[in-house]
């Protein structure tokens, strides 16, 4: 579905969360237009949070919104992930690389570096493309901040412990990783040199 711009996303949104064309109040506008901004015009994003926020108070608002920076819309992202689960695995690692290392970065060399690693970079991104996980503009890969979301959480799902994801790309975990392993290193080298 394509995107919608900003004024036909605010009355999408407001359908929902007001049942109007427009939000109730000069604060709530502003509430409003942070959805706006957060779901990109992303029309069942608009949707599902529009009903979750109905009814609700100022506060309630700006609480949810707190927690959308941190903690992803269960509903919206079940639905996003029933297209990556449509997914075969070689486009599912395409689509989490991307997600993870890749968004913004050119297409080319992006299609260079997975076929160096096995996967089929040119049909899997265009299938990626035809479901409309991925975009291309200026010759860079794109993908929504939604999509890209879910990935990064699909990779964190796999394993509580970063060493035993699939992938690294947060700094914190990686710093984690690499501090333990020269510490274990370290051990080893002085139990074997000192037994």
């Amino acid at each position: 579905v394509e995107k919608l711009n900003d004024c036909e996303s605010l009355q999408l949104f407001s359908l929902h969360a007001f049942k109007q064309t427009q939000p109730t109040n000069g604060y709530m506008r502003q509430l409003s237009e942070r959805v706006i901004s957060y779901t990109q015009g992303v029309p069942l994003a608009l949707k599902v949070l529009g009903c979750s926020l109905y009814g609700k108070g100022v506060k309630e608002w700006e609480s949810e919104l707190k927690k959308l920076d941190t903690i992803p819309n269960k509903e919206i992202q079940g639905i996003l992930r029933r297209s990556y689960d449509g997914l075969e695995d070689n486009e599912k690692s395409i689509f989490l690389d991307i997600a993870c290392f890749f968004k913004g970065e050119n297409k080319d060399r992006v299609k260079d570096i997975l076929d160096c690693c096995g996967f089929f970079a040119e049909s899997g991104i265009r299938s990626l493309l035809d479901k409309s996980l991925v975009t291309i503009s200026k010759e860079k890969l794109g993908m929504h901040d939604l999509l890209q979301q879910m990935g990064k959480d699909i990779v964190c799902k796999e394993n509580k412990n970063p060493r035993k994801r699939s992938r690294l790309w947060n700094a914190e975990d990686i710093y984690y990783i690499l501090k333990t392993d020269k510490v274990r290193k370290c051990i080893d080298f002085f139990l074997f040199f000192f037994k």
